[in-house]
């Protein structure tokens, strides 16, 4: 099907099991209501624009109403209007200015150079702006939000949101004009996770509750108040600051894990340092050669394989430590209890 006079008004209706190509001029007064193949349960839509120099009119595309199943939306260049059913949608928007409404369904959708609005919908949806300025809402669900070059909005709705990046940042989520990098002049609202990139990344919650994790590289992360879950086990020496609540604390090789106030959980790969602070702290070394310092507070060390240390090293008063009991401990460790720190080629210092 091919649609070539540029004079009149066109209309394209729902072409269904379209297994040919199809080409269509996007000209003067011409609506594109849908094109799909239909594969199975998917409906697949391509929609090439072929632009008229004099004359670049936004084509309006739509799924909507037709067929509450999954479809693959591809446009061109132009800024596109696109809205999505009621199925798991693959929309791949063109360099235009575009505005997506995904709809519900676990959506995929991604803008292209220019200033895009992107809204989710219902569901748990991925949504990518690409280049220029753009507008990222998350709908309902729990969203994963690329903003990605630019100064971004990405509003996560409800749920529980993250935002994600393909560069190093350093991003604050409770002070964002402080963000730099990939993050440099994005906006926050109702995201409660951070992501980092495969490089050397700084990233800083707010005083909620925030999932924070590094990938590769030497990361920094940061939970301040909140009950937080810290996570980075890619490659790298990474350091993680659990700070103010009861947070979780997940580091992989060559890691720092500070837990800071609150009753918090702590584990690690081989070669970290694992600090409690105050508050009943968990810490496990796992395996390979850690140090334990459990700080102030009942604290239980668990050292797992490999060489490992429980440390008062840093303790602001002197203690008395009973590796076989702990009603026998004072100062900072007091209530302390041990597990895999007494055997073969473990001790205290």
């Amino acid at each position: 099907m091919t649609l070539l006079n540029p004079d009149g008004t066109h209309t394209v209706a729902h072409v269904v099991r379209n297994f040919g190509v199809s080409n269509v001029g996007l000209f003067d007064k011409t609506e594109i209501t849908s094109i799909a193949e239909y594969y199975g349960d998917q409906l697949r839509y391509t929609l090439t624009d072929v632009i008229d120099p004099t004359n670049r009119a936004s084509p309006v595309y739509t799924t909507q109403g037709f067929y509450d199943r999954a479809s693959s939306i591809t446009t061109g260049n132009r800024d596109d209007y696109i809205i999505g059913g009621a199925g798991i949608d693959d929309i791949v928007a063109g360099d235009g200015a575009n505005y997506v409404a995904a709809g519900a369904g676990d959506d995929a959708v991604r803008g292209g150079v220019q200033a895009d609005h992107l809204d989710g919908g219902e569901g748990n949806d991925t949504l990518d702006g690409g280049a220029g300025n753009d507008y990222l809402a998350g709908g309902q669900g729990n969203d994963s939000l690329y903003g990605g070059w630019g100064a971004d909005v990405l509003n996560g709705g409800e749920g529980f949101d993250r935002a994600l990046f393909y560069e190093p940042v350093f991003v604050h989520l409770g002070a964002p004009e402080l963000s730099t990098g990939d993050a440099a002049g994005d906006i926050f609202v109702s995201i409660e996770g951070l992501v980092g990139s495969s490089g050397d990344d700084v990233l800083i919650g707010d005083n909620g509750d925030n999932t924070l994790e590094g990938g590769n590289g030497d990361d920094v992360l940061y939970g301040l108040d909140g009950n937080d879950t810290l996570s980075a086990q890619g490659g790298g020496a990474d350091k993680l600051y659990g700070g103010a609540g009861n947070d979780r604390l997940i580091g992989g090789a060559l890691t720092l894990v500070e837990g800071g106030d609150g009753d918090d959980i702590l584990s690690s790969g081989n070669g970290n340092t694992l600090r409690g602070g105050a508050g009943n702290d968990t810490l496990y070394g796992s395996f390979g050669f850690n140090t334990l310092e459990g700080g102030a507070g009942a604290d239980q060390l668990v050292g797992g394989f490999g060489f490992d240390w429980a440390t008062y090293e840093n303790a602001t008063e002197a203690v008395r430590v009973s590796l076989s009991g702990a009603a026998a401990n004072t100062g900072e460790a007091a209530g302390d209890t041990f597990s895999s720190i007494d055997g073969p080629g473990q001790s205290l210092r």
